[in-house]
């Protein structure tokens, strides 16, 4: 069943959680710092359930095509990507979010890899 905004089988739960598309679980907005429980997610990945396993990665060539990096999270603007996601939406301004809150978790600085050029 679609919803009003033409979305399927999509869930979102919490202040200012919203879905961008069909398909979708956001728990929470950008601004939630912990997601969590007493036991881990699900994860469906089951051996049992795998074909055509080979032991293809290139390894070392893979490995050095990777480029560590540290960053910082713009809060700000993935909120405002979100409000302005659908023409007509409701729009949700800034000055609605907690700024505090906000500027704690682009202080937050995270790590990664991303792909060398």
């Amino acid at each position: 069943m679609a919803t009003a905004d033409g979305y399927e089988n999509s869930t979102c739960i919490g202040f200012n959680s919203k879905i961008t598309a069909s398909n979708q679980v956001r728990i929470g907005s950008s601004t939630v710092t912990s997601i969590g429980g007493y036991r881990a997610w699900s994860n469906l990945s089951d051996g049992r359930f795998k074909k055509n396993i080979k032991e293809d990665v290139p390894g070392h060539a893979f490995i050095n095509k990777l480029r560590p990096i540290t960053y910082t999270l713009d809060v700000t603007a993935i909120n405002l990507k979100i409000e302005n996601s659908k023409p007509g939406d409701k729009k949700i301004t800034s000055d609605q979010f907690d700024k505090k809150y906000i500027a704690e978790q682009e202080r937050i600085i995270s790590r990664g890899l991303w792909p060398r050029k």
